[in-house]
């Protein structure tokens, strides 16, 4: 039902002695004898094996430096197994456990930060290419969206049946499919080490005549990577004083994104990405909460004390795995987190009080450590914690919280309890005179409403360029602002051209009998605004 028939005659397990592993023999699979144990502890494991016979076995991957294509797809059908048989809730949780391992734990295991596509011989079979894989699976899932990922890679499974793949071999499909040009993604996500993050740097929200018009920008930042994806579809979610949900899609686009939407309410709450779909270097939940109380987030990892509430509270955690915001006017040997911070966004309604810990960890624990490491240089009794209500604000020290060092101020374990807590983000700070001051100046992204002519150039693609016969035009999103295209030879003649929409977004245009030379495209907007040119050649 997820990935297409089993195309196989019959399927067994063969259990074996060898208690290091299974394999994914076709219609044969072997399976270690201690997993079968009576119980559902393994279970996992049996589906990721069978799940071979999708992604492996009816298509393999090509050359080993490929092997996600096998095993993080492998993994992914982990969370899709848990999600059918246990629910959504669960499936997030797993996705969850998964991310947070990736991010913190990943690059330790395998000796360094790895891209998933492109690993060495000594890595084919590393935690990168298993758990990130099913990390970037995931990512592909949200970007193209339920019905269409499943039956892309329904139609992939059919396509490429009993052949081999490669990471491009994918790519192509699911651009072709989905009308979605994907190659920047694939370029930077999976081809390249590290992570991407995205953060709502700015958001106004102005009344026009019964309308508001939500004008705001996504900062995108790198942690352990080098070059910004310049073209991805992230969700962003609003909300209605009734809680009412209204999904929008922001194209964010290189290190700073423009948006804009319009509707006939005003927004008490919005969030990017509030059901997880996108696994870049964050890790997230939100609960409802009726009533006083403890609430763990979990691997978002904000712990919630409730002491007093009247109304329902909706509330989002977020942890942030990448460097935050400096601090702009310094503070004399003060020195924030450089690689870490947390969020706590939400509607939470007039009367709610509540604490918040925040647990720091500098030991190389792989379940709960791995976070502060390097850090943590000093006596944790030198630790404090700072906050800011948004992306554009400065980070101040907060004025009532609880340092509890569990006992020893030397072992870097302990937590932070902010008292009466806001929304806003929270970085851990210490004081060190040892530390070099960070001189890092924060990088802005606003709103800015002016047709940008470099988005523009990334999301509208041209080619080939000379051409002889057809000349390719894609938008590679849908709110580009382009309303007409016109095309002028050189003396300033419009031409009358025909074209054919390939797909969505796709156009051919015939250029067989053109007069050789060189062309201008106009990219224009409704009010007749030129947006954008592009000079191509006919041969």
């Amino acid at each position: 039902t997820r990935f297409g028939p089993y195309l196989f005659d019959r399927v067994g397990y063969a259990v074996t002695s060898f208690n290091a592993g299974a394999m994914e023999h076709a219609t044969n699979i072997t399976y270690m004898a201690g997993a079968v144990n009576g119980n559902t502890q393994m279970e996992t494991l049996m589906a990721h094996e069978l799940s071979h016979h999708w992604f492996g076995n009816n298509t393999t991957c090509e050359t080993a430096e490929d092997m996600w294509l096998n095993e993080g797809w492998a993994s992914y059908a982990e969370a899709i197994f848990t999600e059918s048989v246990y629910g959504t809730e669960a499936f997030k949780d797993y996705n969850r456990e998964n991310h947070d391992d990736v991010l913190r734990n990943v690059h330790i295991y395998d000796g360094e930060y790895l891209p998933v596509s492109g690993v060495s011989s000594a890595q084919t079979y590393s935690s990168t290419v298993y758990s990130k894989g099913a990390d970037m699976a995931h990512t592909l899932r949200g970007i193209l969206g339920d019905d269409i990922f499943f039956d892309a890679m329904k139609a992939f499974q059919d396509e490429y049946k009993f052949s081999h793949i490669n990471t491009d071999d994918l790519n192509t499909h699911l651009s072709d499919f989905s009308s979605l040009n994907l190659t920047s993604f694939f370029n930077t996500w999976i081809k390249e080490k590290g992570f991407h993050h995205y953060e709502i740097a700015e958001i106004n929200t102005v009344e026009n005549e019964g309308s508001f018009i939500v004008q705001g920008s996504v900062k995108q930042k790198l942690w352990q990577a080098t070059t910004f994806t310049d073209f991805l579809p992230v969700p962003i979610t609003f909300f209605d004083a009734n809680w009412n949900r209204y999904t929008e899609t922001v194209f964010v686009y290189g290190e700073c994104s423009d948006f804009e939407f319009s509707f006939g309410f005003e927004p008490i709450f919005w969030a990017l990405d509030l059901e997880e779909g996108i696994q870049d270097a964050t890790v997230d939940k939100y609960e409802i909460i009726n009533s006083t109380g403890i609430t763990d987030f979990g691997f978002a990892r904000i712990i919630l004390t409730v002491d007093s509430i009247v109304d329902s509270a909706l509330v989002r955690a977020t942890h942030h795995f990448v460097k935050p915001d400096p601090m702009l006017e310094k503070i004399t040997d003060l020195h924030i987190s450089q690689n870490r911070y947390w969020s706590i966004s939400g509607i939470l309604p007039t009367g709610f009080n509540a604490n918040a810990t925040f647990k720091y960890n500098g030991t190389t624990n792989t379940n709960t450590g791995n976070l502060d490491n390097d850090f943590i240089s000093a006596s944790e009794n030198e630790l404090t914690i700072l906050f800011r209500p948004d992306a554009k604000t400065e980070w101040t020290i907060v004025s009532d919280f609880v340092l509890n060092t569990l006992g020893n101020a030397n072992d870097k374990v302990g937590e932070i309890i902010v008292n009466n807590v806001q929304k806003g983000d929270y970085v851990l700070g210490i004081y060190d005179a040892n530390i070099t001051q960070d001189t890092e100046t924060k990088s802005e992204c606003i709103f800015t409403s002016i047709n940008n002519v470099e988005r523009l150039e990334k999301l509208i693609s041209v080619f080939p360029v000379p051409t002889k016969n057809d000349l390719n035009i894609e938008y590679l999103a849908p709110n580009t602002g382009v309303n007409a295209l016109k095309i002028y030879n050189v003396i300033g003649k419009e031409i009358v051209f025909d074209f054919k929409e390939k797909a969505k977004g796709k156009m051919v245009i015939d250029t067989k009998k053109w007069s050789k030379g060189t062309y201008i495209l106009s990219f224009v907007a409704e009010d007749s605004t030129v947006l954008l040119t592009k000079k191509i050649i006919v041969e």
